[in-house]
């Protein structure tokens, strides 16, 4: 059975779009199998963060050098487990909005639909706009959909 979703276009008019239920139930189960290999991996955020080196494992005290290295590895460790956690929660976030295109938004539970704003909230929270192109320069950043073309030397 087919879902039909009126989508409102960027010309004002409308169209249906056509979703089967078949092809949000694979792409459920895709994104369930992603959440599980997540969280199995050395890349989870509980491996991630099980990952500490303790700094006299660098050398003996005085040597400013494995100061400073063991305060960009903990520096390091601590931003891969925030982009863990927020890959894992738009992974989350994935399953929700398939089941609201099942459903309906209010076919979907409270609590649901709830998560589904906070996860929203914490990507908001992270979320850094890509820096402008430099002066004088129409190469456009990464991350901005712009064709960036590059001369053949």
């Amino acid at each position: 059975m087919a879902l039909a979703r009126e989508q409102r276009g960027g010309s004002g008019g409308s169209r249906d779009l056509e979703i089967s239920d078949e092809a949000l139930s694979a792409l459920r189960k895709r994104v369930d199998a992603v959440t599980r290999e997540l969280r199995g991996s050395a890349a989870s955020e509980a491996k991630l963060r099980d990952q500490v080196i303790e700094r006299a494992a660098y050398s003996g005290p005085g040597l400013a050098a494995a100061d400073q290295l063991a305060k960009q590895y903990d520096r390091a460790r601590t931003e891969l487990e925030r982009y863990t956690r927020i890959f894992g929660e738009q992974i989350e976030a994935l399953a929700i909005a398939i089941q609201m295109a099942q459903k309906g938004y209010n076919g979907v539970e409270a609590e649901q639909r709830a998560r589904f704003a906070e996860i929203q909230r914490n990507a908001e929270r992270y979320y850094r706009a890509p820096a402008p192109p430099a002066l004088g320069t129409d190469k456009a950043p990464v991350g901005t959909g712009k064709t960036v073309t590059f001369d053949d030397d």
